[in-house]
């Protein structure tokens, strides 16, 4: 839960992105500057949306600084 709990600030909130770096790694994500393309991490997160309709989750902004991808101007918003 920890990990989760960093993920999502990392993140700013956003869940589809926190779900794929629970699954392919935060690396992926910012390599992709958003869902990476693999198989497995797109139908991961959207079993989880599935399960889990928010968009957002609220976070902790002290944990972490944000990921990169938030400073790039090709990322591509999740969902």
């Amino acid at each position: 839960m920890a990990y989760v709990r960093w993920l999502l600030a990392y993140f700013k909130g956003d869940v589809a992105l926190a779900v794929a770096a629970y699954n392919a790694g935060e690396g992926a994500v910012n390599k992709y500057k958003g869902i990476p393309p693999y198989a497995e991490t797109r139908q991961y997160v959207k079993k989880v949306q599935a399960r889990y309709p928010f968009k957002t989750h609220a976070y902790d902004a002290k944990i972490t600084e944000p990921s990169p991808v938030f400073k790039s101007s090709a990322f591509k918003r999740s969902g």
